[in-house]
C-alpha cells in the first residue's frame, strides 16, 4: 500500500497583492499610445495575412475564384493557428509523426486509395479526437458527487514525467538511475517464432497472482464506504486474474508460448501468499525449465490519510486507461538474488518504450529491498496494473497495451 501525504502548499493569491496606483497619462499621450497600438496590430495581422497568402500560393494552385481564394485562405489560418491542433499531435502515434516530415506525392503519381488504409486513418483521427476529448477533463473531480458518508475516489496523475523522462522509486541503498539501465542493448536471442508456427512451442513465459483477489472499484464510482475499503473477489472474472488472462492473450497473439496459472495465493489466507506463489512458480519451472520470464500480475493500494482512493488513470488508444507499476526486487534484505539487476534491466527497457508509445501510461519504477520471488527466474517482474480506484475496464485497457509492449520486448531479446 502507498499512502500519500498532502503536503501544505500556501500559493500567493493576487487578490492579497498591495497594487500600486497608476497615474493617469495626459489625454493626447493616452491618445497616442491607442494609436501606435492600433498601428502594431494592424502591420501583424497584416504580416500574418501576407505570410498565409505566400503559403497558399506556394503549395496550392490558384483559386478559380476570390470567394474560394478567401475559403482557402481561411482553412490555412485554421490548421495554422487553431490549439486543437496541437492537443491532436500530443495523441497521434509516433509513425504518424515521421510520416508527416514525408512529401506527400503529387497527384500524377499518387497510387491508387486503398479502402482499408482510409478506413484505418479514419479510425485512428476518431481515436485522436476522442483522446483529446477525455483528457481535457480526465482529472476534474467534483466533490458533491459523493454521497454522505463514503470517501471520495480521485482521479489522479501518477506517471512517470509527463515530458516522457525516466523515473524511480529507490526504496535501497543502491546508487541506481534508470537511464543508465534503459539504454543497454538486449541481452538475450530473439525468440524463434519458427518453432512456435505449429503451436507446439515450449512454453516461454508464465503469469501468476500471489495476490490474485485483489479486484476492483465498480463503474461509475464515485465514493465507496469504509467496509468496502480494498475491494476483493474471489470471481477470476472480476479480480486481477482476469488482467493476467488478457496480458496472456497479447502474449499467444504474438506467437509467445504463454502459461497463466488461475491459482489465487491470497484467497486462503494473505499471510504467507508469496511462499505460496513461490512454490507454484517452481512447480511450473521444473515441468517446463523452457520459461524464461515469469510475470506477477497485482493491482496497486493507494490511498490518502484521510481516506480518500487514488484512482491513477491516463488517456490512451482513445480510452481511460489504468496506469501501471513495474515493481523490482532487489537482494537488500539479504534474498538469494545477485541477478536483480537483469530484472531491472527489463523494467526500465520496458518503461522507455512505454513512454514513447503511451505518454502517461507508465508509473515510477519501484525498486524494493524485498526480492517478490524474482529471484526464481531468470527474468522476473511484478505489474501493479492500475489501483484499488480504478475500474476493471480500465485496467483491461492496460493490460492490452502491456501485453503488446511485453510481447514486442520478447521478440526482440528481451
Amino acid at each position: 500500500m502507498v499512502i500519500i501525504t498532502d503536503v501544505p502548499y500556501q500559493k500567493t493569491s493576487p487578490y492579497l497583492l498591495t497594487e500600486a496606483k497608476r497615474q493617469n497619462a495626459p489625454p493626447p499621450l493616452r491618445g497616442a499610445k491607442k494609436r501606435i497600438s492600433l498601428c502594431s496590430l494592424f502591420s501583424l495581422l497584416s504580416v500574418c495575412f501576407f505570410i498565409l497568402c505566400a503559403s497558399f500560393f506556394a503549395n496550392a494552385e490558384n483559386a478559380g475564384s476570390f470567394a474560394g481564394f478567401v475559403s482557402a485562405v481561411t482553412k490555412r489560418s485554421k490548421e495554422t493557428f487553431l490549439p486543437e491542433n496541437t492537443l491532436a499531435w500530443m495523441f497521434a502515434s509516433s509513425k504518424n509523426k515521421d510520416d508527416a516530415a514525408v512529401p506527400a506525392l503529387s497527384p500524377a503519381n499518387e497510387p491508387p486509395a486503398d479502402p482499408a488504409e482510409k478506413d484505418g486513418s479514419v479510425k485512428e483521427e476518431r481515436a485522436i479526437e476522442t483522446s483529446v476529448e477525455l483528457f481535457a477533463g480526465l482529472y476534474d473531480y467534483d466533490l458533491s458527487r459523493v454521497p454522505e458518508g463514503l470517501f471520495p475516489i480521485v482521479p489522479y496523475d501518477l506517471s512517470s514525467e509527463r515530458d516522457g523522462a525516466l523515473s524511480l522509486y529507490n526504496d535501497t541503498d543502491f546508487p541506481i538511475r534508470t537511464a543508465d539501465y534503459a539504454c543497454l542493448a538486449p541481452s538475450c536471442p530473439g525468440l524463434d517464432l519458427a518453432a512456435a508456427a505449429d503451436g507446439a512451442a515450449a512454453p516461454v513465459v508464465l503469469i501468476v497472482h500471489t495476490h490474485g483477489t485483489e479486484a476492483y472499484s465498480e463503474e461509475g464510482a464515485a465514493g465507496y464506504s469504509e467496509t468496502y475499503n480494498v475491494p476483493r473477489s474471489a470471481d477470476i472474472n472480476k479480480n486481477v486474474v482476469a488482467i493476467g488472462e488478457v496480458i496472456a492473450e497479447k502474449l499467444r497473439e504474438a506467437g509467445i508460448s504463454t502459461l497463466h496459472s488461475t491459482v489465487m495465493h491470497d484467497k486462503e489466507s494473505y499471510i504467507g501468499s508469496y511462499e505460496r506463489s513461490a512454490a507454484t512458480i517452481e512447480q511450473y519451472l521444473e515441468e517446463y525449465p523452457s520459461i524464461r520470464y515469469v510475470f506477477d500480475v497485482h493491482r496497486d493500494s493507494v490511498l490518502k490519510e484521510d481516506g480518500t482512493k487514488i484512482r491513477p488513470v491516463t488517456v490512451a488508444n482513445g480510452q481511460i486507461a489504468a496506469q501501471i507499476m513495474s515493481v523490482c526486487g532487489t537482494d537488500g534484505y539479504g534474498a538469494n538474488h545477485p541477478n536483480w539487476e537483469t530484472n531491472f534491466e527489463f523494467a526500465a527497457k520496458l518503461q522507455q518504450n512505454l513512454n514513447a508509445h503511451y505518454l502517461g501510461l507508465a508509473r515510477a519504477i519501484c525498486l524494493r529491498k524485498s526480492a517478490y520471488n524474482q529471484e526464481i527466474a531468470p527474468c522476473s517482474m511484478l505489474f501493479e496494473v492500475g489501483s484499488c480506484g480504478n475500474t476493471l475496464a480500465e485496467a483491461k485497457v492496460s493490460a492490452e497495451i502491456l501485453g503488446e509492449e511485453l510481447s514486442a520486448m520478447i521478440l526482440g531479446g528481451w
